[in-house]
Parts: structure tokens; sequence; C-alpha cells
């Protein structure tokens, strides 16, 4: 089998059900220079179905506009029924990034559960070719979420908002000051290079729907935002495991923010 994934895709994109193995952070401006993080897994955004451990958290860091003061290590507080909370400062800041990333945990499923599992991910041609009934199924993942929060002015695309994550979201505007009906142009990048032909979802609170696009050979994209209120972009990938205990390695990664009432953006000065 390895030798065959070997010859296979170097990475492969899981489909359009991944989003339910989803884990997000919610970023609001909590006052006197606070940010307030809501961290959860769920399969409907953006109400989390249960919190995330704070012993699973492997980092855990906000990132503040212009990074003179360096970046502040979130404190995790005791967890909701749906999420986990955490605090840091970002005083004087206009806005702030908070990037996670969780410890991997490690699966096995039997053949009945692998093709449950590709039925969920939409049945993608290249898994469904990798894979046979009977072949093991031994998988670590990933889970890395990234959420951007405006605490005043200035604008967040006067410079990078990247934060050296495995898998990443880099917004090339402040989606923070679009409109709905702008576009959101984004770069995903993996081990700090563009993913080429990467397929991406966007999905939005209050069961608004859910769009797909793909990243251009740069590693681009561009999604219309259609839809005020909470946003959020995600992407999966997956490789062949060189470990002789394991058959996949997968990241999965995403980006949340706040799109502001076209009244809001106005005030804020959006384009």
């Amino acid at each position: 089998m390895h030798l065959r994934l070997a010859l296979l895709f170097c990475l492969l994109l899981l489909s359009d059900a991944a989003v339910a193995h989803q884990t997000w952070a919610l970023a609001r401006n909590g006052g006197e220079g606070k940010v307030s993080i809501q961290l959860s897994h769920g399969t409907v955004f953006p109400v989390g179905d249960h919190p995330v451990s704070a012993e699973h958290l492997q980092s855990a860091w906000l990132l503040p506009a212009g990074r003179e003061s360096g970046q502040s290590e979130l404190q995790p507080s005791a967890a909701t029924a749906s999420y986990l909370p955490m605090e840091a400062s970002a005083a004087g800041a206009s806005w702030a990034l908070a990037t996670i990333s969780l410890k991997p945990g490690e699966i096995e499923l039997d053949t009945a559960s692998v093709e449950e599992y590709l039925r969920e991910l939409g049945d993608p041609e290249a898994l469904r070719t990798a894979w046979s009934p009977g072949d093991r199924w031994r998988e670590r993942f990933y889970k890395h979420a990234k959420a951007l929060v405006r605490m005043g002015e200035g604008r967040a695309d006067t410079e990078a908002m990247d934060a050296g994550m495995v898998l990443e979201f880099i917004p090339l505007q402040d989606p923070t000051r679009l409109r709905p009906g702008q576009p959101l142009d984004f770069r995903l990048e993996f081990h700090d290079q563009p993913l080429a032909d990467h397929r991406v979802g966007m999905v939005y609170a209050n069961s608004h729907g859910e769009v797909w696009t793909r990243t251009d050979a740069n590693g681009l994209g561009r999604l219309v935002l259609a839809h005020p209120g909470w946003a959020l972009l995600h992407s999966v990938v997956i490789s062949p495991s060189d470990e002789d205990s394991l058959d996949w390695e997968s990241h999965f990664a995403t980006l949340s923010f706040e799109i502001p009432h076209p009244e809001i953006s106005e005030n804020l000065g959006g384009d």
C-alpha cells in the first residue's frame, strides 16, 4: 500500500463534509484591550458541539497588529458546555490574530467506517483510488484554527497577516472592513509554501450556506462575501504517511472573522 500511495498525489484534498470535523476560534473585542476567544469543535458553525480541552492545546498565541510588544499566550479558563474560553491582551492594537494549534490525534478505521468516512467527505476520487476495501486506515490528524479580530482603528491589510502555521489562510484584505458583495482575496500556505489548485470552502453562520473555490497556481483564492456576520474559511490536506504505524497524515485549517453590516463597514471606512 505505501508504494502505491507514494506514486499517487503528494497532497490529497478531503471534500465537502470535512467541515463536520472542524475546530474554530471566535475572537471578540473583550474591552479594556483584551481579546476574548471561544474555541470549539462543531458540525454547524458557529455553534460548538463541545469545547476543546485545554490539555489538547499545543500552542495558543495572540499576535497584535504591529507586534511591537510581541505575541501573548492565550490563557484558557474553565470550559463551558460548548467552548473553551481564552483571553490575552492586545492593548493599543488596531487588530489581532489568534493562532491555535492542537496536539495531534490518531484514529484507526475499519472498512465499514472508512466507507462511511469517504461518503461524508463526498467520495473524493483521489482517496477512492488510493484506498481499497480491506486496506488499513490509520490516520494522524492536526487541527489549526486562526481568527482575526478588530480592536480599533487601522487596517489589517497594511501588514502581513501570517503566523507561520503549518496550514494557514492569509487574508490579503481586511475582511472586518469589507461589505457583503465585495471579494476577499487570500493565500493558502502549507509549510510556508503556496498550496496550488486546492479546494477551499467558506461557511456562513445562521445557515446561510457554503461556497467553494480553488486556489490558483500561486496558492491564491478569491471568494465574494455574501452575508454579514461570522464566516469561516476552511480547508483540509491529507498526505500519505512515511511511518510504518500510519497510513495518512491530515491537517485541518480554519480562519474565522466577522463581516460587518454595511452601515458598520461605512463607519469603519470600508472600501
